[in-house]
Parts: structure tokens; C-alpha cells; sequence
């Protein structure tokens, strides 16, 4: 059960970075779809920093508290699906302009918050990833 739970996070964080790709190609030049890589590689670490951090959120042995470790699975999955919406729309929203950027200090601002909003959803599936991989079943 746990390779299927990790087989479909690990499906839809290939569809997000798939998609992110594309939309950045589109919107902001074949430049910026490199940036997609650099997002999804920083979430995922991030996600697995904060494990490293405090494990007690992925116990090694969940005989003695399986539901912290269900709930922690729920509640990353949770935040994936609810950032994933939320990142995607604040990409939208704010009026990152990539010609703009020389000249104009403000789409530095932007380029930002845009990086670390797409992160958020990487860092959740690398939190559930690292849940799951950390925990063992008897």
C-alpha cells in the first residue's frame, strides 16, 4: 500500500512540473520552463529537510501511533491539492512581466513570490514522500 501511495504523489507531482513547464514556456519564454526543475528539486528537499528536522512527524515505527503518522500523511496531501490550486492562481494573479525586469525592480518581487508559491505544492509531496518512506509496518 505504501509503493501505490507513493506511485500516485509521485504521479502528480510529475503532472504538476509537466504542466508548470508548459505554462512558463508559454507565459514567460522557454527560459523560465527551466525553472520548473530548480522549484520541484527545492520543495522536495525542503519537504524532506523538515522531516530530518523533526521526525517525530514520520515515526520509524508506527505500531506505537500509527494515526500521527495518517494524519500527517492527510494533512500533506491536503495542503498539495489546496497549494497546487493556490500557487497556479497567485501565478496568474500577480503581473510578473519577464522584459520588464531590467528596467523595473518591482518584477523582481513578483519572480519571487511566484518561486516560492510553486514551492509549497513540491514541499508537501516531499513531506508525504518522506512520511511514507520513513515509516515501516510490522
Amino acid at each position: 500500500m505504501k509503493s501505490l501511495g507513493i506511485c500516485i504523489l509521485a504521479a502528480a507531482m510529475l503532472a504538476l512540473e509537466i504542466a508548470l513547464t508548459r505554462v512558463f514556456a508559454l507565459a514567460h519564454g522557454h527560459h523560465f520552463a527551466f525553472m520548473t526543475i530548480s522549484v520541484a528539486l527545492l520543495g522536495m528537499g525542503a519537504g524532506g529537510t523538515w522531516i530530518t528536522l523533526w521526525p517525530q512527524l514520520g515515526r520509524r515505527d508506527i505500531t506505537t501511533d500509527p494515526s500521527r503518522r495518517d494524519r500527517t500523511l492527510l494533512w500533506a496531501c491536503l495542503a498539495f491539492t489546496a497549494s497546487t490550486l493556490g500557487s497556479y492562481t497567485l501565478l496568474n494573479l500577480l503581473p510578473f512581466d519577464i522584459y520588464q525586469i531590467a528596467w523595473d525592480r518591482i518584477q523582481i518581487l513578483y519572480l519571487t513570490l511566484d518561486y516560492l508559491a510553486l514551492t509549497v505544492p513540491f514541499f508537501c509531496v516531499g513531506l508525504a514522500v518522506g512520511v511514507l518512506l520513513g515509516t515501516t509496518q510490522r
